[in-house]
């Protein structure tokens, strides 16, 4: 999750797979690109970056991406559900107003998110294939 000058608010990884840190802001840097040309909020976005794919979501101020390799169905879905908990829960407005004040991620919002990143995003049929990569 960054904001939309490209500042992290917050990573995390789900793998014993090392990810390069360059990557990482390689990926931001796609991330910046594409968010320029489409400011609007918008469907969740595909995009490849070398073996990954990438999920993104602009919501207002902030942009939402799931990092992987393989195909998209299973983790489409899981992030399609992770947002719409995040909005039904009224974290993400919440996430959205903190960051526009302070550029930062309290402590309490930080775990919640995490909290659902984890329900969401990582389950026994992702974590056994050893296909994901990183949530950013």
């Amino acid at each position: 999750m960054s904001n939309i000058e490209g500042t992290v608010l917050y990573s995390d990884s789900y793998s014993s797979l090392p990810f390069d840190p360059e990557k990482v802001s390689n990926i931001q840097g796609k991330i910046q690109h594409i968010c320029d040309e489409k400011r609007a909020d918008s469907k969740i976005i595909r995009f490849y970056f070398q073996e990954y794919l990438c999920l993104l979501k602009t919501e207002q101020n902030l942009n939402l991406c799931y990092v992987f390799m393989g195909n998209s169905y299973l983790p489409l879905k899981k992030m399609s559900n992770l947002l719409s908990d995040l909005n039904n829960l009224e974290l993400l407005p919440k996430i959205i107003t903190e960051t526009e004040k302070n550029n930062n991620l309290s402590p309490q919002n930080r775990i919640e998110l995490s909290k659902l990143v984890d329900r969401y995003l990582i389950s026994q049929d992702t974590m056994n294939s050893n296909k994901k990569m990183k949530n950013i």
